[in-house]
């Protein structure tokens, strides 16, 4: 799988290539360090364009570091990213939120929320 995010208002750019297997499933949540220094689940949601959201979604992927891992992908420009509970609308500009070309988290239970699991 070839993943290429342009740089954008979002996020910087970012290419990589992953060996994928298995079908892609939406996630709901991620249990992620945050900018400030916290840890904590996070919401996410996929980036097209400045004002155009879609799911958050995770396919399992080899990686050298962890073995099998869990890919999440959004838009074009990548993902948004918040912290869990904030009931604010999805905009590039909130300073509250940010934005990842991607996420590879590890495989193991517990780290990644899947929509249909809500």
């Amino acid at each position: 799988m070839y993943l290429m995010v342009e740089d954008n208002p979002n996020c910087s750019a970012e290419e990589r290539v992953f060996a994928a297997s298995g079908a892609q499933r939406e996630v709901s949540e991620v249990l992620l360090d945050r900018p400030d220094g916290t840890t904590g689940w996070c919401e996410l949601i996929g980036v097209a364009d400045a004002n155009t959201f879609g799911p958050a979604v995770a396919q399992q992927v080899e990686d050298s570091a962890a073995g099998v891992a869990w890919l999440i992908t959004g838009g074009n420009w990548g993902l948004r990213v918040r912290p869990s509970g904030v009931n604010a609308l999805w905009t590039v500009d909130d300073p509250a939120q940010w934005g990842v070309p991607f996420l590879v988290m590890d495989d193991s239970a517990g780290v990644v929320r899947f929509k249909e699991e809500s």
